[in-house]
């Protein structure tokens, strides 16, 4: 907490010359504690980890991951240069179980979220949330 956001980065899978709709990766780059990655481990949950850079890859007929700077569909773009106040909990809506985080800043607050083994980044509150996470309690 406390920590200024300074980048924002993003990695996507191609297939066939059309981009996913959400993100596979985000990186966060703060100052002070460095790159942070925000990724799906593959249990529903999310996962930040102190992160590598960010590398675009081939995976042959199945396409490729590709890697996008400041991305404008990336909500957490718009907030680069403020600083992180709180961070909270969100559960998926229906089981419950944890699924991501809302980070507040001056601002705006963010939610970023396991979809689907994506990671929707998008303004919290919003009605796209709505049937899909929840605040935790």
């Amino acid at each position: 907490m406390g920590s200024i956001l300074t980048g924002v980065t993003a990695d996507w899978h191609m297939f066939d010359g059309e981009r996913a709709p959400q993100p596979l990766v985000v990186w966060m780059t703060f100052e002070g504690p460095g790159l942070v990655q925000v990724s799906t481990p593959g249990d529903g949950s999310i996962g930040l980890f102190q992160g590598d850079d960010p590398e675009s890859f081939d995976m042959d007929r199945y396409g490729s991951v590709v890697i996008e700077d400041r991305p404008p569909s990336v909500a957490l773009t718009d907030i680069i240069g403020e600083r992180l106040r709180r961070v909270t909990g969100l559960n998926e809506a229906t089981l419950g179980f944890p699924c991501g985080y809302v980070l507040s800043f001056p601002s705006a607050a963010i939610g970023l979220a396991n979809i689907g083994d994506a990671i929707w980044c998008l303004p919290w509150p919003d009605e796209r949330w709505i049937g899909i996470c929840r605040e935790a309690s």
